[in-house]
């Protein structure tokens, strides 16, 4: 049995959105859920996340998982759940728990965590560094609390540098935090989707577990994946 996975993120709509509408059409993929890595839209313009789900809509009426990106600002969190919670699961540091045909599915989603935060965040966020230390620790036990068939991590920012090969190295501590690795590896889990990175690797594995990297500027279409629900976590990549 395997659960089958649409995954997509860095939309930043508007200006991603006619390369969604053409990845949209060419999907032909029978999916059980799809996943949302975050940065469906560019810096804070709500008023574009419905055009998205829209968009992805018509690829297949499924449970919709979302995690929030950095463009998805901290200041309309609470307007996108508002709006949008009808049609998505957006987890914040949290997990959620499905059964698809007899097989249950645990997702832990978070924004994800930076090594070295951005100046902005350093002068606007005060014990950024702290916030993402502690949440490091949170997503760890969210995950570890998962007793399902399948444990799916999603995070916005990377979870590993593994990921990262092709962009400039001197950024990737503003591209992701190492820190899940550990999470990954004690956890064995099944799948880790995250974003971010328009520039690096579509795919890594950290032991048995697949880390792809589904930002749309990278893969220019939308991302299937096959799931196994075993407990070896053997995945396929279509």
């Amino acid at each position: 049995m395997s659960i089958n996975i649409i995954a997509t993120s860095d939309v930043h709509a508007p200006a991603g959105l006619n390369l969604l509408r053409k990845a949209a059409s060419s999907v032909n993929f029978d999916a059980d859920m799809m996943i949302l890595a975050g940065d469906l839209i560019d810096r804070g313009k709500k008023e574009y996340y419905g055009e998205v789900l829209k968009i992805l809509e018509s690829v297949g009426d499924v449970p919709k998982i979302a995690v929030f990106g950095n463009d998805e600002f901290d200041s309309i969190k609470e307007d996108l759940k508002k709006e949008y919670g009808g049609e998505v699961i957006f987890l914040d540091d949290g997990a959620v728990t499905m059964v698809i045909s007899g097989v249950s599915v645990g997702l832990v989603g978070t924004k994800g965590s930076l090594e070295r935060p951005t100046s902005w965040q350093r002068s606007n966020i005060p014990g950024i560094s702290r916030i993402y230390e502690e949440r490091i620790s949170t997503v760890g036990r969210l995950v570890s609390e998962l007793k399902t068939d399948v444990k799916i991590l999603i995070s916005h920012y990377a979870p590993t540098f593994r990921t990262l090969a092709g962009e400039d190295p001197s950024t990737w501590k503003f591209l992701g935090h190492r820190g899940y690795e550990e999470i990954i590896m004690r956890n064995k889990l099944n799948l880790v989707v995250h974003g971010h990175s328009h520039r690096g690797l579509r795919k890594a594995v950290i032991g048995s577990t697949p880390i792809y990297n589904v930002a749309l500027p990278l893969w220019r279409e939308l991302v299937c994946i096959s799931v196994s629900a075993s407990p070896s976590g053997l995945n396929s990549f279509l």
